[in-house]
């Protein structure tokens, strides 16, 4: 049977993002201002490929493309029918790309993260300090996961004590 994750985010990217990292989000704007950075075409990506953001048998990190999979398909969907999904790519007033999404996937936290953590070097953050980018909620815990971006790092400090956890 297993338990989901409502995983929830607000990212700011960099300006000098690369295009092919932008292409693994661009099919997520539904608007592209006259003021706003160029957007790369989304990659073509085959979608019956069976990836998914964590499978719990491939190791995200030792992926030499993690951007090319189709990420605007899993951001914009859900696994569970408790999760409205929503996913949007956004010009923000400060001139940059904001990626905010809502998605729920069969998994849990811990086997998440590796499959975001090639995002942080591409995030705007404001260091020395961390900025909290969002919470997975994991079905049954009492309180969220929080994800952090600190020096262009992604991590997760769970708020329910290890004993409490499912």
């Amino acid at each position: 049977m297993g338990s989901y994750t409502e995983v929830v985010l607000q990212i700011t990217f960099k300006p000098d993002t690369p295009d092919y990292v932008l292409a693994a989000f661009s099919a997520l704007a539904l608007y592209v201002p006259a003021d706003a950075s160029p957007l790369p075409a989304p990659h073509r990506v085959d979608q019956t490929d069976g990836w998914e953001p964590t499978d719990e048998v491939s190791n995200p990190a030792e992926d030499p493309q993690p951007w090319i999979h189709d990420w605007s398909g899993w951001l914009s969907s859900s696994m569970t029918v408790s999760t409205t999904p929503h996913a949007q790519l956004a010009w923000s007033r400060r001139r940059r790309w904001v990626l905010s999404c809502r998605w729920g996937i069969k998994s849990w936290p811990d086997a998440i993260l590796p499959a975001l953590q090639w995002l942080g070097p591409y995030l705007e953050g404001f260091d020395p300090r961390p900025i909290v980018l969002g919470y997975m909620e994991y079905e049954g815990d009492p309180r969220p996961t929080l994800v952090w971006l600190h020096r262009g790092r992604i991590t997760i400090e769970h708020l329910t004590p290890e004993d409490e956890r499912n």
